[in-house]
């Protein structure tokens, strides 16, 4: 036979541990500090892609956004095709000079001749988990109050292949 509680002795609830409280919470912490920084990432890049890197002083002739991801920008200076050119083989992957175009000190200056492409380069960009690819053609020879030198910078997102 069991014995029955009296009125003077009422069940208590179970206690539930202080210390079990903190280390459920912490971990509830953890878990959505992991889950926003999975998130962050790609929102981020959604609201503001890598920029290609800019060659300065340059004036913005146009900006483009032929398809989503894809934007081109042409802009203009005073700088010789050379300089532009040797600035962003310093911060490309990949560049290469047109046939015929010499940037060595002691060359003549090919501007002389009218207007003429000086070369390519090509790099990327990372953030996030994703990259920026970019590419620069870089025109020498104009004569207008723009400036000597154009180039155009087109810029790709990458979401998928990031390095």
């Amino acid at each position: 036979m069991t014995a029955q509680p009296t009125s003077n002795q009422q069940s208590l609830p179970p206690r539930f541990p202080v210390w079990l409280a903190v280390v459920a919470g912490l971990a509830v912490l953890v878990c959505g500090g992991l889950v926003i920084a999975r998130i962050a990432a790609p929102l981020a890049g959604l609201l503001a892609p890598a920029e290609p890197p800019f060659f300065s002083p340059a004036r913005l002739l146009e900006r483009r956004t032929p398809e989503s991801g894809v934007d081109e920008w042409l802009y203009a200076t005073e700088a010789s095709g050379c300089e532009v050119y040797d600035w962003y083989a310093a911060r490309a992957d990949v560049c290469r000079l047109n046939p015929g175009v010499s940037c060595l000190p002691d060359e003549t200056d090919p501007a002389e001749t009218g207007s003429f492409s000086v070369g390519y380069c090509q790099g990327s960009e990372p953030f996030g988990d994703f990259a920026a690819d970019w590419e620069i053609y870089i025109s020498d020879g104009y004569n207008d109050e723009n400036g000597r030198t154009r180039f155009l910078i087109a810029r790709e997102i990458d979401w998928i292949n990031a390095d």
